[in-house]
């Protein structure tokens, strides 16, 4: 059975907690941001509708 949180082999965070964490970030709208490891760049996707600016770095090429 597939385990459909898991893209090629990483979690995706529950979306509670992703709210969480951008809750406790206090993200600003003119604030810059820089995220590693991001994945699916489903928590970049959100923060790019927070701050004004969001730059995602990714090391694999089957993520990115």
């Amino acid at each position: 059975m597939s385990n459909p949180s898991l893209v090629l082999g990483r979690s995706i965070p529950p979306t509670n907690a992703v709210s969480e964490i951008l809750n406790h970030a206090n993200i600003q709208p003119d604030h810059k941001m820089s995220l590693v490891g991001t994945g699916a760049g489903y928590v970049a996707a959100l923060a790019s509708k927070l701050a004004a600016k969001v730059v995602a770095l990714e090391i694999s090429d089957a993520m990115a």
